[in-house]
């Protein structure tokens, strides 16, 4: 991504269940890695702005950081911190332009095998399906699936679909949608309307009209009596 005379300002940044490793390709060249989110993460916007993003699945960071996921949430960390030498080496194949060559996918020990399979579980049913549920599914106990998401995803099962939930409902604000809040809310799988709201504010920092109003999106909903 490169930006010239970006305007001064804040980005907001929503959990999605990602984990990323970010180049930064300015003066001093450097790498780091946000690991997966729980809440919104700001980062300032300023003047010009070249860096280089690898964005990794839900679940599939682990093997390539070799850290467990859960001692990076909602952290930014150097890569020299995970990687040592091998972290100037990448930021070399960046800017020379042969990335694979350095980033080559691991082999994934059988205990993490179970975590693409649950993670397609959960964004199947958009947040909406009960751990046991999915840990039923897949012939395990739930605590097996909940070391497995501390180790490779940095959320619980519990957190992990309540990020997809949250997703359906960001992605249908800025698309501009046109549904009363009660109709959002039970589509989605909240309780009721102000429930909806509580758990968008509790993620993204704001509510979904002012997160649209941040974005310029249009968005007009009925019956907006249950946001402050």
């Amino acid at each position: 991504m490169t930006a010239t005379d970006a305007a001064p300002g804040v980005d907001r940044i929503l959990p999605d269940g990602c984990a990323d490793v970010i180049i930064d390709l300015g003066a001093s060249p450097h790498a780091f890695v946000v690991g997966t989110m729980s809440t919104a993460l700001l980062t300032p916007r300023a003047g010009r702005v070249e860096m280089f993003g690898i964005r990794f699945r839900p679940g599939a960071a682990f093997p390539f950081l070799g850290v467990p996921l859960r001692e990076i949430t909602d952290r930014r960390v150097p890569l020299d911190g995970l990687w040592g030498a091998r972290a100037d080496r990448l930021i070399d194949a960046v800017i020379h332009g042969h990335v694979e060559r350095v980033l080559t996918p691991p082999r994934t020990a059988r205990e993490d095998e179970i975590v693409p399979q649950a993670v397609a579980l959960f964004r199947q049913a958009r947040g909406g399906v009960a751990v046991r549920d999915v840990a039923a599914a897949l012939g395990l106990g739930e605590r097996r699936l909940n070391r497995a998401f501390d180790r490779c995803v940095g959320l619980s099962p519990k957190g992990f679909a309540r990020v997809m939930r949250f997703r359906e409902v960001y992605q249908q604000v800025q698309r501009g949608a046109v549904v009363p809040w009660t109709r959002m809310a039970g589509d989605a799988g909240y309780a009721d309307q102000p429930h909806l709201i509580r758990e968008f504010q509790a993620l993204a920092g704001l509510t979904p009209a002012q997160y649209a109003a941040e974005r310029g999106v249009r968005f007009v909903q009925y019956g907006e009596k249950g946001e402050g």
